[in-house]
């Protein structure tokens, strides 16, 4: 399959599952689910969705739980949403990159002079 066929059927799956997610997800879980990307296999066949969810490490298992568990919700609602040659099974893996970038910021802040930004050098210094 073309590589721009591939990205548009990505989004696609995407955008459908994100509103899944919020119909049907957010009010069985206590903190915010998203879908944050989602890499369909070439032969349409399975589905890799990375999940990103906030809240305590336990809060976070429990999502993903509920996610899993209503897995065949979702691929229900995506079947009748996206019409392609098969709808894909779905396989969701949770996605720390934002809980990631957040550690390296705060190590990085850690590692900042605590006097503030530098000052500019006097001009004609070099």
């Amino acid at each position: 399959m073309k590589q721009d066929r591939m990205k548009r059927v990505n989004h696609s799956i995407q955008r459908v599952l994100a509103d899944l997610f919020e119909a049907e997800i957010a009010p069985r879980v206590d903190v915010l689910v998203t879908v944050t990307r989602v890499r369909v296999a070439p032969d349409l066949r399975t589905a890799k969705v990375f999940v990103s969810t906030y809240g305590t490490p336990s809060q976070q298992n429990a999502a993903m739980a509920v996610v899993a568990k209503q897995r065949a919700l979702l691929q229900q609602g995506l079947a009748r949403a996206v019409r392609i040659k098969y709808t894909p099974v779905l396989e969701f893996i949770p996605d720390d990159t934002f809980a990631e970038a957040d550690r390296i910021i705060s190590l990085l802040d850690k590692l900042a002079p605590a006097e503030g930004p530098p000052s500019d050098p006097k001009p004609g210094a070099c």
